[in-house]
């Protein structure tokens, strides 16, 4: 993610309709604050969040994906936002299925958390499509959790190009 990409952070978390499986919306004052915070955290060395817009084959801008490392090591946690046209056609399971591959390929991370708040269907049935294990539901969130062990056993059909 760049300076840039600051339309596309604030088309998604000012939007109710897609903030409503993850928290508050932004009010339109805070999106740059939160943006240079956002950025800030990328260049810390080293990085403990880094974000990457997704965008479609005919270059349009439909997402951003995450990945946060805590202070457990081997740990991380992914996370994921399209604008509401991108959702429903399988770009969320392409772009997550090759973060994954590539998280685990490294070998730094053993574990892979997804978080989202209870009612979030499709978050929930692309998390089961992808391995995660059942959520553990506490205060309303539901917390996903994705060994090496796991992926490596799951067949992948490959990305189509």
């Amino acid at each position: 993610m760049r300076d840039i990409d600051c339309h596309l952070f604030a088309s998604l978390f000012t939007a109710p309709v897609i903030m409503r499986h993850v928290g508050r919306p932004l009010a339109p004052g805070a999106v740059s604050t939160a943006f240079d915070a956002v950025l800030a955290e990328m260049d810390r060395v080293p990085a403990c969040r880094l974000y990457w817009t997704l965008a479609t084959r005919d270059g349009a801008d439909v997402g951003l994906i995450s990945l946060s490392t805590g202070p457990g090591i081997g740990l991380a946690e992914m996370g994921i936002m399209l604008v509401s046209n991108a959702q429903g056609r399988g770009l969320a399971r392409e772009a997550c299925t090759a973060l994954l591959a590539e998280v685990f390929r490294t070998s730094l991370v053993c574990s892979v958390l997804l978080r989202h708040r209870r009612g979030n269907a499709a978050m929930a049935a692309l998390a089961g499509r992808l391995g995660f294990q059942s959520p553990d539901v506490e205060g309303g969130l539901c917390q996903w959790r994705l060994e090496l062990a796991g992926w490596e056993g799951l067949a992948r059909p490959q990305p189509c190009e």
